[in-house]
């Protein structure tokens, strides 16, 4: 005679924790020289404002602190989507070039230079091989400076020079490379704010929300039209 015994039900496995959704979306960062911030704010002093009201990115303007000291210059931060840093930093880049006597209307017949500031955990993907020569297809060049001693401020530059869409492209690019470190944890919030504590970065849910919420005119300036890169 058989007898069937209840067969115990089998311990579930625990369950691994699901990924974190991204939560940093790495900004944009621009060094711009003294004489220059004049031409990003206008007359007025306003039009970074409404540039920020146009494409729905939050930018900050820092004169002042350790890592604006530390490289003789202003401190552009812009955050966002992938969209809202395009469409800000093209207009940014456009009067940038235009005081090193671009038209902005041949920006494809000039050539003009920018830098953008990096954490020092990213160095060694900035400075390869594959990172040069995704931004050299786009036909720009870029230099990347030593990477900071210990003790000294944990930011370098890169160096671009190209025309205006082909340094948006380029920024693009890199920027895209950075947002894979952020994603995979080997680049934080304070890698990208001053003093390396504290930030307004905006959640990726605000950046979505504010993209969806952006004036198509804004009362700034026109968004530039879409350019592959």
């Amino acid at each position: 005679k058989h007898v069937l015994l209840p067969i115990a039900p089998r311990p579930s496995a625990p369950l691994r924790p699901r990924a974190r959704a991204m939560e940093l979306l790495v900004p944009w960062r621009l060094l711009v020289a003294p004489g220059e911030l004049q031409a990003l704010q206008g007359e007025d002093g306003e039009d970074v404002k409404r540039l920020a009201t146009a494409s729905g990115a939050r930018i900050e303007v820092a004169e002042t602190g350790q890592v604006a000291s530390a490289f003789g210059g202003t401190v552009v931060t812009v955050n966002g989507t992938m969209w809202q840093k395009r469409t800000a930093g093209r207009q940014m880049v456009d009067r940038i070039f235009g005081l090193q006597g671009i038209d902005p209307q041949r920006w494809a017949a000039g050539t003009g230079r920018l830098a953008i500031l990096l954490p020092a955990a990213a160095h060694e993907l900035a400075s390869s091989e594959r990172v040069a020569e995704s931004v050299r297809v786009v036909g720009v060049g870029m230099r990347v400076d030593a990477a900071p001693e210990p003790g000294q401020v944990q930011r370098f530059l890169a160096h671009l020079e190209g025309n205006a869409q082909q340094v948006v492209s380029a920024i693009t690019r890199v920027n895209t490379e950075l947002q894979d470190l952020a994603d995979h944890s080997r680049l934080k919030i304070g890698d990208f704010a001053e003093e390396g504590v504290g930030s307004s970065m905006p959640s990726v849910a605000e950046a979505v929300r504010s993209a969806r919420v952006a004036p198509a005119g804004g009362g700034g300036p026109p968004p530039p039209q879409p350019q592959p890169g």
